[in-house]
């Protein structure tokens, strides 16, 4: 997640939930990397909501430290072990971009929230292929993204230019996270050399090099469900 993404999905929750109130964190990763690689997640987003007494229950598909529920979301059964507990908001953050078939996890969203629940949704809007296992490149505007959502009024749309943050180590563009490693650049450049060689995984190397210089940033939405 980006620095300056975290500070506004935290300040969002702190708007819309109050305390009692259970937030349903899908693809959660894990404790370290929430506390440890990329810990402005905690200070910004999960810190305010403990102290708000703000319950969150950590989802993901792999089980690990810091997942409360492991389970797949595109199963039906999982979907219903889940509806055993209501939910007031659901987060969602950085997921979609991994996921082929979106209208699974989103029909999901629509299933768990009740009405007039409040989901926060991120994706990156411009930010270099990466893979966790997958990335389909998708990096949508705020149109595009709600459009995804029709059983839900976007409240708030915006694009947020943020840096990338690992173990304190800030990055707010491609090449800035390229010089920072010499291996990655080299790979990276060489690989730009030789398009004839799947030409897929090309295109979406070549994404980041043509913003080379721009800044990173994500699509951010805040969602309320319709009755």
């Amino acid at each position: 997640m980006l620095y300056e993404e975290s500070i506004w999905i935290g300040k969002e929750l702190i708007k819309y939930f109050k305390p009692g109130n259970k937030i349903l964190n899908i693809g959660s990763s894990t404790i370290h990397m929430r506390k440890i690689e990329q810990p402005h997640i905690q200070k910004y987003i999960f810190h305010p909501l403990i102290n708000n007494n703000i319950h969150i229950i950590n989802v993901d598909i792999q089980q690990s430290d810091g997942v409360d529920i492991v389970g797949d979301l595109t199963d039906s059964n999982f979907i219903k072990r889940l509806k055993l507990e209501n939910y007031d908001g659901i987060l969602c953050s950085n997921l979609l971009e991994h996921i082929e078939d979106k209208t699974k996890i989103i029909n999901a969203i629509n299933e768990l929230l009740s009405d007039e629940g409040v989901a926060i949704i991120t994706v990156p809007y411009n930010y270099p292929y990466h893979l966790d296992p997958i990335d389909t490149m998708f990096r949508p505007t705020v149109k595009e993204l709600g459009n995804l959502f029709p059983s839900f009024q976007i409240k708030k749309g915006e694009i947020v230019n943020a840096r990338s943050a690992n173990k304190g180590v800030f990055e707010s563009n491609y090449f800035q996270k390229l010089l920072n490693n010499p291996k990655m650049l080299f790979l990276v450049f060489m690989r730009a050399l030789i398009p004839f060689y799947k030409f897929n995984i090309w295109q979406k190397n070549f994404f980041g090099i043509k913003r080379l210089f721009k800044n990173f940033s994500a699509t951010c939405i805040v969602f309320i469900k319709n009755k």
